[in-house]
């Protein structure tokens, strides 16, 4: 295991992400207008030396770039980022804790503590964990998760899905500020071809291809972040039945479990 912060981790995997993007929107997006807008056709020579140039310098910097772009965006605005496609959606109960709270943490152990998780086999464990579903929806329960997730951070569950949630919130800002750049791009130096007279029905098809792509990759991303970070959530609470380490301390005491919860638990039908 590596002794580096989950964040450096994932630095190669991120500036890889980084490149693809660049690339992908250098052919689509910059290349065919360099190609539009010169009065003179190049060389296939001098266009393959001049492309493979501007590649190569590219992939050089994506690390640069990618450090640079993620200490753009705070935590909190990767998250926000994450439940956007969500808006469109608030429907669903898990959404709308999203859209509010966005740390998956705040509905731990109301909603994403799953009674027939088969990995949390104590009824004892499951009578420990009940008393935290009175806690209200929010901080609390995030506080009282985030105590539970510091004594078992070190486990390789745990560490897995937090490397997959980190990544994954990563990737979707990153990508988001290199799309936005080349859409206004496009927009600017399409009015200017129009203004000029000339042709832009192939630049039309390209952007459309470049918009498709990148509104997948980032519905594609918003819902990974959002999954791997419920599953975060449920590992932490899986590990903590299992693993050796005191639950955290809350105002609510198992005494106060009523005899109906007592009997949901211990005499539940499988």
């Amino acid at each position: 295991m590596s002794d580096l912060p989950l964040i450096e981790q994932n630095r190669r995997d991120v500036a890889f992400m980084v490149a693809l993007n660049l690339m992908l929107g250098y052919f689509m997006i910059i290349h065919p207008l360099i190609l539009k807008s010169s009065s003179g056709a190049p060389s296939f020579s001098l266009e393959f030396f001049s492309t493979i140039t501007e590649c190569t310098a590219v992939i050089t910097m994506t690390g640069i770039i990618s450090i640079l772009l993620s200490g753009v965006i705070s935590t909190e605005n990767k998250r926000r980022i994450a439940v956007l496609p969500l808006y469109l959606f608030p429907f669903t109960k898990s959404n709308r804790y999203w859209i509010c709270l966005k740390q998956p943490g705040c509905w731990a152990f109301t909603d994403l503590m799953i009674d027939e998780d088969f990995r949390i086999g104590s009824e004892l464990a499951k009578i420990q964990l009940a008393k935290y579903k009175s806690i209200p929806i929010g901080k609390e329960q995030n506080k009282i998760w985030y105590a539970l997730y510091t004594q078992h951070q070190e486990k390789p569950s745990v560490i897995q899905a937090n490397k997959s949630y980190l990544l994954t919130m990563e990737m979707l800002a990153v990508t988001t500020l290199i799309t936005l750049p080349f859409l206004y791009i496009y927009l600017f130096f399409h009015y200017d071809l129009l203004h000029q007279g000339l042709d832009s029905s192939a630049m039309d098809n390209s952007i459309a291809i470049y918009s498709s792509i990148m509104m997948a990759q980032y519905l594609l991303l918003s819902i990974a972040t959002r999954t791997y970070g419920e599953n975060l959530v449920k590992n932490v609470l899986a590990v903590g039945t299992t693993s050796e380490g005191n639950f955290p301390q809350s105002r609510i005491r198992v005494d106060n479990i009523n005899e109906r919860q007592r009997r949901h638990f211990l005499y539940k039908k499988i």
